[in-house]
């Protein structure tokens, strides 16, 4: 089934630009108009539940692609992988 939180995981960090979480969406919004002229009052409380999560799912992209995305690592200490390496020749040295 296509709904907005579906396409959202297709569309990007951004999915309200994406053709197909706007098309999922209008489909939602029709369905919940024909839903309520129906007066299929589950249906229209399962796609109120479906835009619900859409936006939030949407409101967590956002979020998560306003956040400083770059970490910074240090660099490495290698004193002890050279340490290791210097001993272990030199213990090679020693026995040649």
């Amino acid at each position: 089934m296509n709904t907005p939180a579906s396409a959202a995981l297709f569309c990007g960090p951004i999915p309200s630009r994406c053709p197909a979480w706007r098309r999922s969406t209008r489909t939602l919004i029709d369905r919940l108009q024909e839903a309520k002229e129906q007066g299929w009052l589950g249906e229209v409380a399962a796609i109120e539940a479906s835009l619900a999560a859409a936006e939030q799912k949407l409101a967590a992209m956002r979020d998560l692609a306003a956040r400083h995305t770059t970490i910074h690592l240090g660099m490495p200490d290698l004193r002890g992988v050279v340490a290791r390496i210097d001993s272990e020749q030199r213990n090679e040295d020693a026995k040649g």
